[in-house]
């Protein structure tokens, strides 16, 4: 997919994206109580910092449900970040240790090589 709204050419390739995030959304749900416990902290923080916006207690009580639901939405949403930056380092180790091992060059796999391993 190219974008030509700009003076120079972006290519953008939307299937490594979709499988990006396939992979962190794997590893989300396969790791849930992990991803619940950054879900509650993002979460937390996300009230606290909302909190010191307001000066008076009587106008943050007033809006606590909404700002709180918005909140935990928030926070589910930005939960699978820290999957998507650890499937990128396993990627990035992955292909260190192919390098190293191909004598410094970088050889692509097919699935069909690897499923007649």
């Amino acid at each position: 997919m190219v974008i030509e709204i700009f003076p120079f050419s972006l290519d953008i390739n939307t299937t490594a994206i979709a499988g990006a995030s396939l992979w962190s959304l794997a590893l989300y749900v396969g790791f849930s109580p992990i991803g619940q416990w950054v879900t509650e902290r993002l979460d937390r923080w996300f009230n606290f910092a909302e909190r010191s916006l307001y000066t008076s207690a009587e106008e943050f009580e007033k809006t606590r449900r909404g700002r709180e639901s918005q909140n935990a939405f928030s926070a589910s949403v930005l939960s699978i970040v820290p999957f998507f930056a650890g499937r990128e380092s396993v990627s990035l180790w992955g292909r260190s240790q192919s390098r190293q091992q191909l004598g410094g060059e970088f050889r692509t796999v097919s699935l069909h090589e690897l499923w007649h391993l």
